[in-house]
């Protein structure tokens, strides 16, 4: 076993367990789409093809959570608030591209929470005690969600009630995707999982077999809890609402998750693995709009697995797709840093701005069109770039077992 104790050129603490968790999370992302898209419904929610697609439906789960994760790790204040609100916003407008190609004006989806999330977090992390803070929050926003919003949404009458009932994650609205409660506590989770470790890196790194057992162990709890619920007949669903049974479901992905890359990372001989399923930066965030052109591209003709050979065909086919797609959002992570070395990241940023602009102009006018989808996907790549960095160094050296964790940053 290895530590991944280590810092980059720049001086900064890197985790490869989050580039890693980042990477899963992708996949995940990959098979559930693709699952619906390439699958009959019956294979889709039956037999082994339904069960990876089930488990690639957790995508969000960790994606929220490893948001919360990254923004805990950077410490108290530790960036310029109007960036953050930038980058928040770019994801917001990239949330709304899709969005408009599909017809809808305005939405609060996969892309678009996580830029809340990025402000609320940010927010949070301002305060005295932030770690107080978002703790109280998370037990206010799963209070909400299974205990005061099903009461409540028995007395729900008109548009202001029906926004509230939707808050709370008790009534689903269909520009809404992931309501407030409680899609909130994940990244809130994250956020105080990111704060433990920043303030005590050394001990994680000592004890880290210890906390991968605990993390396993609450993992298989939390799922056999789940699948007990859902033996007696609790729903285990999460689109629109989200219920007690797959929240529980959430936190034994997350567990289980924590306690494989904890162990995976510091594994010296699986070190080429980690890095060929590792997605840091701009790469994760590109993927997004890369698989969503894949799949169209694919499921053009409507043609779907049906056959005794689902399983095998379904495992390959996703396979490749989450090679091409990784291997894609990793060009476009490298032609924005190319990019960055020769161009200012602000002249990028305002013509990535620019471009996507022009381009929601166009999908407003021509919702539901097969070139408004594409130019969508394409604005989305564009601010991809908006996010362009130079090209920061690798990991170079260790650091001391005594080091302190002031320097904790996520790439």
């Amino acid at each position: 076993m290895k530590s991944t104790n280590q810092i980059t050129a720049s001086g900064f603490r890197y985790w490869p367990e989050l580039d890693l968790i980042r990477g899963i999370a992708c996949a995940m992302m990959v098979i559930n789409h693709a699952g619906y898209k390439w699958l009959t419904n019956q294979h889709a929610n039956s037999g082994a093809t339904g069960v990876m697609v089930f488990i690639g439906s957790f995508a969000p789960v960790v994606f929220f959570f490893v948001t919360g994760v990254g923004i805990g790790l950077r410490g108290q204040r530790s960036k310029k608030f109007i960036s953050v609100i930038y980058k928040a916003l770019l994801l917001i407008l990239a949330n709304e591209l899709l969005s408009w190609a599909a017809g809808r004006w305005v939405t609060l989806d996969f892309l678009g929470f996580i830029g809340l999330t990025m402000i609320i977090l940010e927010c949070i992390s301002r305060t005295r005690r932030p770690q107080i803070f978002s703790a109280v929050l998370f037990l206010a926003v799963l209070l909400l969600r299974f205990i005061v919003g099903p009461v409540f949404k028995h007395h729900v009458n008109g548009a202001a009630r029906t926004l509230i009932a939707n808050f709370l994650g008790v009534k689903e609205v269909a520009y809404v995707g992931y309501p407030i409660c409680p899609w909130l506590s994940y990244p809130l989770l994250g956020y105080l999982l990111g704060s433990f470790v920043h303030r005590y890196a050394s001990k994680v790194d000592d004890r880290y077999k210890n906390i991968a057992a605990i993390a396993l162990l609450l993992g298989v709890s939390m799922g056999g809890c789940a699948f007990v619920m859902a033996s007696l007949g609790f729903p285990v669903f999460r689109w629109g609402l989200l219920s007690i049974a797959y929240f529980i479901a959430g936190i034994a992905c997350l567990s289980s998750c924590i306690a494989v890359c904890l162990i995976i990372c510091r594994v010296t001989t699986l070190k080429s693995f980690v890095q060929l399923t590792s997605l840091r930066g701009v790469s994760s965030l590109a993927v997004v709009p890369l698989h969503y052109g894949i799949i169209e591209l694919t499921s053009r003709g409507g043609m779907r697995i049906d056959n005794k050979f689902a399983t095998i065909l379904f495992a390959s086919g996703a396979l490749v797709f989450i090679a091409i797609t990784f291997w894609a959002a990793r060009r476009v992570k490298a032609t924005a840093e190319l990019i960055a070395e020769r161009i200012n990241p602000k002249v990028i940023g305002a013509l990535a701005i620019v471009i996507s602009c022009i381009i929601g102009l166009y999908v407003v006018g021509h919702p539901i069109s097969t070139a408004g989808y594409w130019l969508a996907i394409f604005g989305q790549l564009a601010l991809c770039m908006a996010f362009a960095e130079k090209r920061r160094g690798a990991p170079a050296t260790q650091v001391a077992k005594t080091s302190t964790p002031n320097a904790l940053v996520t790439a």
